[in-house]
């Protein structure tokens, strides 16, 4: 019997380690600041078993970002982890599609080199053209760009194949909002809060759909769902404001 092609490459590790990292991955998608809390200890755990396992290098580097994006530690000591972190991954596995794809999206984010990012989200999808981290994160960049019908299907893609991901719902509910459909976009943030209620900044967005659309009373009820108390400080002096409540939105500000 022979097999087409050349059989898929997999780094064996310790299946303790390898049990942490699937613990951690999951903690990680909850979007949650609890659960990024929880991610960054398991990756930590993992890699104490196993300090070669690139992949866990690559979700503590993930990890940390989100916790920066979310306000959960200092931006650039954030992503100045994230990076030392995704760095000890390629440097453990040069080919590594998902540390490219880190090293993308940290280079939108912290960096705002769109080039830099758009040449390591390349390298990403041709060593793994259907990895869904890689594949969410070049919807970033098609979004940054103004591409929204492109981040829309990147998207959707992952939201199809894997409907459990809350962050990718999270992100098409982004992509319709600045394609100006705000009811999509409330009802992508919807699924993301079933999947985890405690998502970053979901009931926020929410609200500021709401607002959008003229409905300052829900947006409200919204905005005071919101878990992150630095997404909640943001929107609710807009929302007051919006309502005519100027000397709320004033104190809230």
């Amino acid at each position: 019997v022979k097999l087409m092609g050349a059989p898929p490459q997999a780094r064996k590790t310790d299946p303790r380690a390898y049990a942490l990292f699937l613990q951690a991955r999951q903690a990680g998608r909850l979007g949650t600041a609890a659960g990024l809390a929880q991610a960054v200890t398991l990756y930590r755990a993992s890699l104490a078993i196993d300090p070669a396992y690139a992949p866990a290098w690559v979700g503590l580097s993930s990890s940390y970002a989100n916790q920066a994006n979310g306000g959960q530690r200092p931006i650039d000591a954030g992503f100045r982890l994230a990076r030392q972190a995704v760095d000890k991954a390629l440097a453990i596995d040069p080919d590594s599609a998902r540390a490219h794809a880190q090293l993308g999206f940290l280079a939108m984010n912290h960096d705002g080199n769109l080039a830099v990012a758009a040449g390591h989200l390349q390298r990403a999808l041709a060593l793994a053209p259907d990895d869904f981290g890689s594949i969410l994160n070049a919807a970033r960049l098609a979004q940054t760009l103004g591409r929204l019908e492109q981040a829309i299907a990147l998207d959707q893609y992952v939201a199809t194949h894997d409907p459990l991901n809350a962050r990718a719902h999270y992100n098409l509910g982004v992509d319709h909002f600045y394609d100006g459909r705000m009811a999509d976009a409330i009802a992508s943030w919807r699924s993301t809060l079933a999947l985890s209620p405690g998502f970053i900044g979901a009931w926020y967005n929410i609200g500021t759909a709401q607002m959008i659309s003229g409905r300052a009373d829900a947006a409200l009820e919204s905005m005071r769902n919101e878990p992150e108390e630095g997404w909640r400080a943001i929107g609710l002096p807009m929302v007051y404001f919006a309502l005519g409540k100027k000397a709320e939105s004033d104190a809230a500000l």
